[in-house]
């Protein structure tokens, strides 16, 4: 008996260490799951592996760790037995000690791609009750360098989050050095003059788009974190998260790490950031979230890569996000009625859009090579009922202002789009709607049902400010905020929104929002949300959405701060990023800014400007707007006759060629358009395939030609194609390209636009 004791025991003691037998006893074997791509995963009793042939990670399963992580193509192992995953209760780092509890689960993903997912529960002695545990899952492509990570919490005691570390790892190495980019939304008003806002508390988040720092030791808010050796290897984190302060990554005292810190957060406030920023500058109390037991917390996706060197490091990322996160968006030709506005039928905000407007307008987009026909936020009666305003027996469909004035009548023949559609369908034309479906207007139907769906105290003030001017600026379209989560006669606020997308979706037939107006708020009362909830909210509705109706393309208004920019709003598809209609310039800055890291085909701004036409050609608005997400914010019958054909022209070819131009996309010049007396170079590509595209524009430039340098040309033989007839035809050797070309442009404000073959 006491030799059976002793027995039971030791296997206890053996088990609490990790090891599930004693030595001697037979093990099983490894489980290994491959998929025809080359995507395997093995698990066995000590350790889960998984390897694509280009990276390859090893966990040990208690504890819970990194126990190495290399780029099998250099051989180079970047980190070993170091914890993934770390978390922090009401300040305090308390724990990052976990084991797998149970078998990990691998489940085989379309395209060849594995998801491996492992219960994880604290390791030893823990300050976390009993019955904490995270569900970890790591997915791994065929192909990219790289895997994505995700986490959920679990508790069944209240506990107050205060942080998190979804990577991290301990880089080996000489001469190791960091680069960190925070990119930022506020394409209103924030450029590369701006310093602050009159109130500021914390980081001025001075200056362009995006910010960055590199060196040996960095820090601070940002998305993506780059560590490279002195021989050009680099390991990276893309976090998915919005800029908001406790969004941090680092490479301090030899680790690097992508995480969370709520107490860098205090107040957001969205469209006012430009007059003011409040976060907290130090460490501290701050704030925090809270788990409840029965409900699972998500935390943000983080994706993790090794590269070969500084170009195959957002080349990595962009299969990944083009290949396994971002919709499979239509990348179309696209008009806003935004500026089709002279108050002749509205007061504020709202344009002038009715059924004979849209006639008007739909002739000269049939003629440009529209594809898309967005409605602006004329089309809707009342924003919170979102009907399109038309006579027919539902007061949702009715302004409230219908007989006060005979500019007031009825916008549209019914109330489904069914007369639009029959216009639209037989030109080939999707149809779009603004929205701004966090937000209503007080004399909406849906309010007056339901005044709990309100968010206060925000709203309190913004209704008073609505209802004293209903219908002046914004106020015309609605500016209170809802809050998602909470309860009215109508049952959940949220799950209103969604069902009226849903009716523009099955029954008007849209394929394309803009969501505009969104930001994030504490909402107290009986159904309270923080922002942080606020905004998951809203993104699970957009997953519903885009899971359910995969073709319909979801646009995120990012011209004001803390909205979904960059990486939670390109996962769901393009941004619109400028408003207004931005000189070529700050086009171009943007694009040089942001690439190689995010795609510019899904940065949406005006197309062009009609009043600089005789200054500065069609040709050179429609070579610069190649280069984003198109879209023409004009009113289009007031684009001259005479240069309809030409633009014609460069959307016909953009169409014909929107694989190579809507694509990865190199900077290729140091200097900044934004001076607006250089040069600017771009190089979509597919350094795979060797297939892409040359822009280069000469702005205000005295010399009439420049050395064009390509980057990441794989060896062979390139011939470039001249837009957009293609007629002028070179040859070159892909040395040739990377040592650089000659482009000669003789006249100022003016680009070449080339197709790049790779030659059998």
């Amino acid at each position: 008996m006491k030799s059976k004791a002793w027995s039971l025991a030791l296997a206890l003691l053996l088990a609490a260490c990790g090891r599930s037998h004693p030595a001697g006893d037979a093990v099983a074997p490894p489980r290994v799951v491959e998929t025809p791509a080359g995507v395997e995963a093995r698990i066995d009793g000590e350790r889960i592996v998984l390897s694509n042939g280009l990276v390859e990670r090893r966990w040990t399963r208690s504890p819970y760790r990194t126990e190495s992580l290399s780029d099998l193509r250099s051989g180079r192992q970047w980190t070993a037995d170091t914890p993934d995953i770390a978390l922090a209760f009401a300040g305090i780092d308390i724990a990052d000690r976990f084991t797998v509890s149970g078998e990990p689960q691998v489940e085989s993903l379309p395209g060849g791609s594995l998801r491996v997912t492992s219960t994880l529960v604290p390791a030893g002695l823990s300050a976390l009750p009993l019955g904490f545990r995270l569900i970890r899952t790591v997915e791994m492509y065929p192909g990219i360098a790289g895997m994505r990570q995700d986490t959920r919490i679990e508790s069944p005691l209240p506990l107050l989050l205060s942080g998190y570390t979804l990577d991290q790892s301990r880089p080996q190495g000489e001469g190791l050095s960091a680069q960190m980019h925070s990119f930022r939304a506020g394409a209103d008003w924030r450029d590369p003059e701006w310093q602050r806002p009159p109130l500021l508390i914390g980081d001025a988040h001075g200056g362009s788009w995006r910010q960055s720092s590199e060196g040996g030791s960095v820090a601070g808010t940002a998305q993506w974190l780059s560590v490279a050796e002195a021989g050009g290897g680099r390991l990276f984190y893309v976090l998915e998260r919005n800029d908001l302060a406790s969004s941090v990554m680092g490479f301090e005292g030899g680790r690097a790490r992508a995480g969370v810190d709520f107490g860098r957060d205090v107040i957001i406030l969205g469209p006012l950031e430009e007059s003011a920023h409040i976060e907290n500058p130090g460490s501290g109390p701050g704030r925090h979230r809270a788990l409840l037991p029965g409900a699972p917390m998500s935390l943000e996706s983080v994706f993790t890569g090794v590269a070969r060197d500084a170009d195959d490091e957002p080349w990595q990322h962009y299969k990944y996000l083009s290949g396994h996160r971002m919709p499979p968006y239509r990348r179309e030709v696209t008009f806003n009625s935004n500026n089709v506005d002279s108050n002749l039928i509205s007061t504020g905000a709202k344009d002038d859009m009715n059924f004979a407007a849209f006639e008007a307008q739909l002739a000269v987009a049939k003629e440009i090579g529209i594809e898309t026909f967005i409605f602006d936020d004329g089309w809707q009666a009342r924003s919170g009922d979102w009907c399109p305003d038309a006579d027919v027996p539902d007061e949702r469909c009715h302004d409230p202002r219908r007989g006060t004035d005979e500019k007031f009548a009825p916008r549209f023949p019914d109330a489904e789009f069914r007369a639009v559609q029959e216009r639209l369908r037989p030109a080939g034309m999707h149809l779009g709607l603004w929205m701004s479906p966090l937000h209503f207007h007080p004399s909406s139907q849906a309010y007056r049902d339901n005044p709990q769906w309100m968010c206060l105290p925000i709203s309190a003030a913004l209704l008073l400010v609505n209802q004293a001017q209903p219908d002046d600026s914004s106020n015309e379209a609605g500016i209170v905020q809802w809050n998602p989560e909470a309860l009215g006669s109508g049952g959940k606020a949220i799950d209103h929104i969604e069902s009226r997308i849903r009716e523009a979706i099955e029954v008007w037939g849209v394929r394309y929002f803009k969501f505009d107006f969104t930001a994030w708020f504490d909402c107290v009362g009986v159904y309270p949300v923080d922002m942080y909830a606020y905004r998951e909210s809203f993104m699970g509705m957009l997953d519903r959405l885009i899971a359910d109706h995969p073709d319909v393309t979801i646009q995120m208004d990012e011209t004001n701060d803390y909205r979904l920019f960059p990486f939670e709003a390109l996962a769901r598809g393009p941004t619109w990023y400028q408003n207004g209609s931005p000189e070529t310039r700050a086009s171009l800055h943007a694009n040089w800014l942001l690439t190689p890291w995010l795609p510019p085909y899904a940065l949406g701004r005006a197309a062009l400007r009609t009043g600089d036409l005789e200054t500065i050609s069609a040709d050179y608005q429609m070579a610069v707007a190649l280069l984003s997400h198109i879209s023409f914010f004009n009113d289009l019958t007031a684009i001259p006759a005479a240069v309809r054909p030409r633009i014609r022209a460069w959307m016909d070819y953009y169409r014909a060629h929107r694989e190579e131009l809507a694509s990865f996309t190199y900077p290729l010049l140091d200097e900044d358009p934004y001076e607006g007396s250089g040069w600017a170079a771009f190089q979509p590509w597919n350094p795979e395939t060797g297939k892409g595209a040359l822009l280069v524009y000469r702005q205000d430039a005295e010399e009439a030609s420049r050395v064009i340098r390509l980057r990441n040309v794989p060896e062979g033989r390139y011939r470039l194609l001249e837009a957009p007839a293609e007629t002028q035809r070179q040859e070159y050797s892909a040395e040739q390209l990377r040592a650089g070309i000659e482009i000669a442009i003789p006249a100022r404000q003016s680009a070449r636009v080339f197709r790049i073959e790779r030659l059998p």
